[in-house]
This record gives C-alpha cells, sequence and structure tokens, in this order.
C-alpha cells in the first residue's frame, strides 16, 4: 500500500518506474518526473491499462 509520504517522495530517474499499490494500481514516474495514477486490470482475457490522471 503507497503512503501520501512515499508518492511525494518519488523522485524521477534515469527510466521510467512504477511502484505497486493495492489490486492493480500503480503509480507511474517518468524521466521527467510527472506522476500519474494507472490501474492494470484483465477485461475479456486481455491486460488493459487505464490511466486516471496527473498526481498533485
Amino acid at each position: 500500500m503507497l503512503t501520501e509520504k512515499a508518492v511525494r517522495a518519488a523522485a524521477s530517474k534515469g527510466k521510467a518506474y512504477k511502484l505497486a499499490g493495492s489490486r492493480g494500481l500503480r503509480l507511474h514516474v517518468s524521466p521527467s518526473g510527472h506522476k500519474s495514477w494507472r490501474y492494470k486490470y484483465r477485461f475479456e482475457k486481455k491486460e488493459r491499462l487505464l490511466t486516471f490522471g496527473a498526481c498533485p
């Protein structure tokens, strides 16, 4: 489970990376420092990715 402190502390690196939350919810951090919430799920045997938006 991600805490607010961990989300705020996530800094950009050379490559994009993800911080795992729970049940498929992840925080995606791009090399430029942009943070967005993404949800990975399966529908009709296909993997899908839904982006909710920027993290303040």
